[in-house]
């Protein structure tokens, strides 16, 4: 894998051991506070199914995944619906951030890089408007976030960006 770019479904696998042994210690899955009993595997629901969907959104056609490597995994999704595309006449994408602990002191300068080349590809690939669904914790990404999506907008209280072509 690059050090900052788009994987595969066969990159996202060699990452999943990472990914899993994790998991413990990472509280910002949008699920992870779900009151949820049992264990399937030896994990908490929310863990499972996080494990499940990565390997779902992988195989997705209208998702591609970004990691970064050189530390804990990163992993930002971008999905690119089709429908959005086919009713207003251009692509939007929505970014989501899949998994980004800060394990190393290293996320801000990690994830602005992976967010860089994610939002560099999206606009290669004819994305016209991308917005951001962040954790409300996971204050590293949204500083990121912020700063990416907004820097050429006029208005701060938005969190989109035009990707100006």
């Amino acid at each position: 894998m690059t050090q900052h770019g788009r994987i595969s479904s066969a990159q996202l696998e060699a990452l999943m051991p990472q990914i899993a042994a994790g998991l413990d210690e990472y509280p910002h899955d949008q699920f992870a506070r779900y009151p949820a009993r049992g264990e399937r595997d030896g994990r908490a629901p929310w863990e499972a199914y996080l494990l499940t969907r990565l390997r779902r959104i992988a195989e997705d056609p209208e998702w591609t995944l970004f990691g970064a490597a050189g530390g804990a995994p990163l992993l930002l999704g971008a999905r690119t619906a089709r429908w959005d595309l086919e009713h207003f006449g251009l692509a939007i994408s929505s970014l989501a951030p899949l998994y980004c602990p800060d394990r190393d002191g290293r996320l801000h300068e990690r994830t602005r890089a992976l967010l860089d080349a994610c939002l560099a590809e999206l606009k290669d690939g004819g994305v016209r408007f991308v917005s951001a669904r962040v954790d409300g914790d996971q204050l590293g990404v949204i500083h990121v976030a912020y700063v990416r999506l907004t820097r050429s907008r006029p208005n701060p209280a938005s969190h989109r960006k035009w990707v100006r072509g």
